[in-house]
Formats: structure tokens, C-alpha cells, sequence
């Protein structure tokens, strides 16, 4: 269950930077540079983008967090709850 609000979550997030990254990198395929994926662990599971580290979900209570270091949150970047916040969120929040 939680994969396919992740899945759904990721969708939304790619689907919210095709129009500004095709008018800035015209000659560049944005599915395959920006492409959105996550990986299960066993605290978190994390959100890349491209061959870079994002977010991360804190398994346990399901909260969203910016990422200091892949693998490590930041506890001064805070994004919200799964299932609460969107695709439009993750890419407001990318590079605050």
C-alpha cells in the first residue's frame, strides 16, 4: 500500500518539472536526466531524482525530509506527511 502512494507521489513530482526543465534544456530527454525513483530500506525509504538523492521517508511515522547527505535527513528541512503532500511540493521544496 504505502508503494503505491509513493509510486503516485513520484508521478506527480516528475510530472511538475517537465514543462520548465523541456523550456531550459531543450536538447536534453528530461525522463531519462530527472528520471524519479525510490528505494526501500530499512529506516527509510528514499526519493532520487536522477542518479541524486532528494528526500527521504522516515518509515516509522511516514514524515518527509530533505536530505543532508544521501541516506541522512535534515532535521532543519522538513516537508510534510506521506499522503498529505504532493508532487508540486517535493518540487517547490527540491532546492530550498
Amino acid at each position: 500500500m504505502i508503494e503505491f502512494a509513493i509510486d503516485n507521489l513520484i508521478k506527480q513530482w516528475h510530472e511538475e518539472g517537465t514543462e520548465y526543465f523541456q523550456k531550459t534544456y531543450p536538447n536534453l530527454d528530461y525522463d531519462v536526466s530527472e528520471r524519479k525513483s525510490f528505494k526501500m530500506a530499512r529506516k527509510y525509504i528514499y526519493l532520487d531524482e536522477g542518479h541524486s538523492g532528494a528526500f527521504l521517508i522516515d518509515r516509522e511515522d511516514r514524515t518527509i525530509w530533505r536530505i543532508k547527505a544521501y541516506g541522512v535527513k535534515n532535521p532543519k528541512k522538513f516537508v510534510g506527511v506521506l499522503g498529505e503532500v504532493t508532487g508540486k511540493d517535493l518540487a517547490r521544496f527540491r532546492w530550498y
